[in-house]
């Protein structure tokens, strides 16, 4: 429960600063540091570009997920969220991951988990906030997203402060014949 309340206070916390910086509506200037690869699985890497707005840093970092049934969906079609947020203020690292057609479970939370630790370690590079880092997605993106936020893990590096999930499946007991969660 304390774990809970933490996390609760944590992502309420984070979510009132970006309304703060949201609130003042700024437009950064950002470029682009386009297919950086965050890992390697057996000659398949796993790359992101991560978007970086113009300015003296740190940022608050957010590690942006896709969506596609875990199965489809690729890195592009998160850009338009990725700059949108660059030019909030937000350094935006924008994923790819292993799908599950070929990588069963846990394969993209490790995935996701490896981009988290990669920005923590790249955070003075892409002038992020090691100590700001959220993650968010869509769909399938967003349920990785959650993942980040609820599985404990005594990997400091792989910890996320906030995570928001746009219709993140929460439950995926309700579907025990789908293709998808099998």
């Amino acid at each position: 429960m304390r774990t809970r309340s933490t996390l609760l206070f944590l992502l309420s916390a984070v979510l009132l600063g970006a309304c703060a910086v949201l609130g003042a509506a700024p437009h950064h200037e950002y470029s682009v540091a386009a297919e950086q690869t965050y890992a390697e699985h057996a000659r398949e890497k796993l790359t992101a570009d991560v978007y970086v707005p113009e300015g003296a840093g740190p940022f608050p970092a957010v590690v942006v997920i896709h969506g596609g049934g875990w199965v489809g969906g690729e890195r592009s079609d998160m850009n338009s969220v990725a700059q949108y947020l660059a030019r909030q203020g937000f350094v935006a690292m924008n994923i790819s991951y292993r799908s599950a057609r070929q990588h069963s479970y846990p394969a993209q939370v490790e995935d996701c988990r490896a981009a988290v630790r990669w920005l923590r370690a790249n955070a003075a590079r892409y002038k992020a906030s090691a100590r700001q880092i959220g993650a968010m997605g869509y769909s399938a993106g967003g349920h990785l997203a959650l993942m980040l936020g609820v599985q404990d893990t005594e990997d400091e590096a792989a910890r996320v402060a906030a995570v928001v999930s746009g219709a993140g499946p929460t439950d995926l007991r309700k579907y025990p014949d789908s293709g998808l969660v099998k």
